[in-house]
């Protein structure tokens, strides 16, 4: 079906345009943040100290065995992470589920049937089809892309890097429900066809008696609206449309039956929009960290950016997008900003107490118009402070957890992103680090808590990790396999000396 094709040719270009530039997080970065719940605030003795956390900058990051006493020490003050590459998906809302139903059902096919064409599945896949249309634009529907990936050089409480960034989100913006008639069917031969698909007097139980007072005001017989009624109580029963979403159904059933007795209100005059918007950050940022006393110390870091802010605006019963969607990674806004993020740290025996601002400027990035004159909005990087804290329950075993103090607004509509993140690392082995951990969204309750894992390989003086994050309690199903609903990976390759 052309509306989820296209939906998903907008959402690999889009972020690819980006991912040309090597594109970075919002979100956890670095394979032990994303293997240990996104953590980082208090854990960020490691390459990536810069991004997380600055304070740690004052602190020797890699622990050691001295030789003489066999005993455990933290050394090292020169290190490079070489590499650290993290990409994640995530289907927002119930967008998989109404994909999944648009990539089953041929619009074209459906709206060209004539007269004595239109079948029982026709009239179904009618209802799915109005179940689905009608709510995939709701604010929260979309899919988003966020990628990170960098490098950075330590040289005792300095580092200087370079990191790409990358967000990008796709949903249907603007649902024209005027224009979605049948092409070749009047609504005369609709009910013609719908009452040859019934003996007796269907029932149903779905509808309320002012739906289907609209559904006959409309112009189907009444006969024929409770046999509509009948297959949605079936298609209810069976999952395949869920009840919450029968009172948009309704409206733009109405519409549909409507527009099929109106000139030029089929789907070749349908506007209906979806929009992919992104942005793309190449920076540099130079961290320094100082130790106040042993136990206290601050740290910051100055981010230079460049930002791009890509956008492009799809027909979605258009024939011809093909050249709009070859030129996404070309319609874009280039503009420049900085800005300051600050942490300390505080160690307290075996506990780490650590907080940290990030964007504290509140760094913007100039949107456009697009050629078909799309307004593509500016981009803000939202401020955000996060708390934290780790303990060392045991040698070589590490607990940690935090939290976002503020609400942030990614580009996807009626979504909104503050995470709790917990998370463990265990070290069985000298050159064997396991980790595990968790993180919620606290100010959306459409995802359940996304799980994650990992593993580092310690050979002294070269580093390598892997991670990943998915949501195994949210699933959505697509082309007859289940998929979670949200899913990240990271790997990382970084050497200390």
């Amino acid at each position: 079906m052309k509306l989820c094709s296209q939906a998903f040719l907008a959402l690999i270009a889009l972020p690819f345009a980006t991912v040309g530039l090597q594109a970075v997080e919002f979100g956890p970065s670095g394979p032990r943040s994303v293997g240990m719940g996104g953590s980082s605030v208090a854990v960020a003795n490691d390459g990536l100290a810069a991004l997380h956390n600055p304070a740690f900058l004052a602190t020797a990051p890699r622990r050691t065995t001295n030789e003489e006493t066999g005993e455990d020490e933290m050394s090292g003050r020169f290190g490079l992470n070489i590499i650290d590459v993290t990409a994640g998906v995530t289907l927002s809302g119930d967008v998989g589920d109404y994909l999944d139903t648009l990539s089953e059902i041929d619009i074209d096919d459906l709206a060209n049937r004539s007269a004595g064409d239109l079948t029982a599945d026709d009239a179904r896949n009618l209802l799915r089809l109005s179940s689905a249309l009608a709510n995939v634009d709701n604010p929260g529907n979309g899919l988003l892309f966020k990628a990170s990936g960098g490098a950075a050089l330590r040289f005792g409480n300095w580092s200087v890097g370079a990191r790409m960034r990358g967000h990008a989100a796709v949903r249907v913006d603007e649902l024209d429900t005027t224009n979605l008639g049948f092409d070749s069917l009047s609504i005369a031969q609709l009910n013609t066809d719908l009452s040859g698909q019934y003996t007796g007097t269907p029932t149903g139980t779905t509808l309320s008696q002012g739906q289907k007072d609209s559904l006959t005001s409309s112009g189907l017989t009444a006969a024929n609206v409770d046999y509509l009624d009948s297959l949605l109580t079936d298609l209810v029963n069976s999952g395949q449309v869920n009840a919450a979403d029968i009172n948009e159904a309704v409206d733009l059933l109405t519409s549909v039956v409507q527009s099929t007795d109106t000139a030029g209100s089929d789907l070749d005059n349908n506007t209906t929009l979806v929009t992919a918007r992104g942005i793309g950050l190449a920076e540099i940022p130079i961290g320094y960290g100082y130790a106040v006393t042993p136990e206290f110390s601050i740290g910051a870091t100055l981010r230079l950016m460049m930002g791009r802010v890509y956008g492009t605006a799809l027909l979605v019963f258009e024939e011809n997008n093909d050249e709009v969607i070859d030129e996404i990674d070309s319609s874009y806004e280039t503009s420049f900003n900085a800005t300051l993020d600050l942490g300390i740290r505080y160690q307290y025996g075996d506990l780490v107490l650590a907080a940290v601002g990030r964007n504290l400027t509140a760094p913007k990035f100039d949107g456009f118009v697009t050629e078909n004159g799309v307004k593509i909005d500016d981009v803000t990087l939202d401020p955000q402070v996060t708390i934290g804290a780790a303990y060392e329950l045991l040698p070589r075993l590490v607990l940690t957890a935090e939290g976002d103090l503020l609400e942030s607004e990614p580009l996807l509509r009626g979504v909104d992103e503050q995470f709790i993140r917990a998370g463990v690392e265990w070290d069985p082995i000298r050159f064997l680090e396991l980790r595990f951990g968790a993180y919620d969204n606290i100010a959306e309750n459409d995802l359940d808590v996304t799980l994650t894992g990992g593993v580092g390989f310690d050979f002294g003086a070269v580093r390598m990790d892997f991670s990943a994050a998915l949501s195994p309690f949210d699933t959505v199903e697509y082309d007859g396999d289940e998929y979670p609903q949200s899913a990240t990976i990271s790997f990382g390759l970084s050497a200390g000396f």
